[in-house]
């Protein structure tokens, strides 16, 4: 655990350092750059038997199915689906031939999208960063193939935002030729542009949320209806993705609602309409992972969406007014309590649930 405690410290040095115009650390980009680099190495050094099994038993064993075949036998075999990812795995192999740099090279499209993403849009680069490192940050160490593909949706978001459908569109089915499930946040473009974000947004999330458990049937009907890939009921009937996974947790949509009331009361700022984007995306996030206890893998797709909430939450300031405008003086210290909560979120939850602790270096 010491590593994941030194590389928090050092961000609020860094954070600090900056607000204090320290020479190289007063400039925007320096700074941002500084505080996300140790979290990168991080995940470049790690021994392949962190998180998950899948780095250690999946993606490796890929690794040594197109070191001894070709892209296109491979592919006979696994399918055309997700055909860049590996045929950008084949180039890497017949460059190094070696593991490890394949897990460091595919570690870089995730990590720059999440450093311009953070650049482009946060208010406090120090809440963005301890929210994405207790959210978002040990998904870096297994889900390697939807991760390069989330930082192709995260670089989306962008046209979004500047209302450019065709950029968009063309962003997410290049997401999708790394990783299907992708396809899916195409939903994100019309629901994020056209509906405006009102308490109906709960309605639908608690509705969800209801039919999930008490109803599971009827949702496993529709996945079976619109699953384009055939990849969830495929693997359902294979016994990969399981129903009342013990991921999905009561307690996880509550983290998630929680996260969505935050931004909606106390973090609206000035951007109306990239705060709209923001909540509708939120919104997104809490019903796919409602569902998650039926299939797991929507528990994967709600990471798509709730991934916007690293920016919008650094949007964080309380404005009261009348007999209660006493009370903003104590918004730095509601900044601090959310992140410490994340912080202990990060060390008490996530990192055991993950299978991240202790940190083991590569060389260990």
């Amino acid at each position: 655990m010491i590593p994941y405690l030194l590389v928090i410290l050092y961000e609020i040095i860094v954070y600090y350092l900056g607000k204090k115009n320290y020479k190289f650390l007063s400039n925007k980009k320096n700074q941002i750059v500084m505080m996300i680099l140790p979290i990168v190495l991080l995940c470049m050094l790690r021994s392949v038997k962190l998180g998950l099994n899948d780095t250690e038993k999946i993606y490796y064993q890929y690794f040594l199915d197109l070191k001894s075949t070709s892209l296109f036998d491979f592919l006979e075999v696994r399918g055309y689906g997700e055909f860049l990812f590996f045929a950008i795995l084949k180039f890497i192999i017949l460059i190094f031939n070696n593991y490890r740099c394949l897990l460091i090279i595919l570690a870089i499209p995730y990590f720059y999208a999440v450093t311009k993403h953070i650049y482009n849009y946060s208010n406090n680069y120090l809440i963005s960063i301890i929210v994405f490192i207790a959210m978002y940050y040990l998904y870096s160490f297994y889900l390697l193939k939807q991760c390069v593909a989330m930082g192709i949706l995260v670089l989306s978001y962008k046209y979004i935002c500047d209302k450019k459908p065709l950029k968009f569109i063309l962003l997410v089915i290049l997401a999708a030729l790394f990783h299907k499930m992708s396809l899916i946040f195409l939903m994100a473009y019309p629901i994020c542009r056209y509906k405006k974000f009102n308490y109906l947004n709960y309605i639908v999330i608690f509705l969800v949320f209801l039919i999930a458990r008490l109803w599971p049937g009827l949702i496993l009907y529709f996945v079976n209806i619109f699953d384009y890939t055939h990849t969830i009921i495929n693997y359902l009937n294979f016994g990969i993705y399981t129903s009342g996974a013990n991921v999905s947790s009561v307690f996880g949509f509550l983290i998630l609602l929680i996260i969505t009331l935050t931004s909606h009361l106390a973090c609206r700022g000035t951007d109306n309409d990239r705060w709209n984007i923001d909540m509708n995306l939120l919104t997104l996030g809490c019903i796919f992972f409602a569902l998650s206890p039926i299939v797991i893998e929507f528990y994967r797709i709600s990471i798509i969406f709730t991934f916007f909430s690293i920016t919008r939450l650094s949007c964080f300031k309380i404005n009261f007014s009348g007999s209660m405008k006493m009370l903003n003086k104590y918004s730095n210290i509601l900044k601090l309590i959310m992140i410490v909560i994340f912080i202990s979120y990060f060390l008490f939850v996530m990192i055991n649930n993950l299978g991240a602790n202790p940190y083991i270096f590569m060389w260990g």
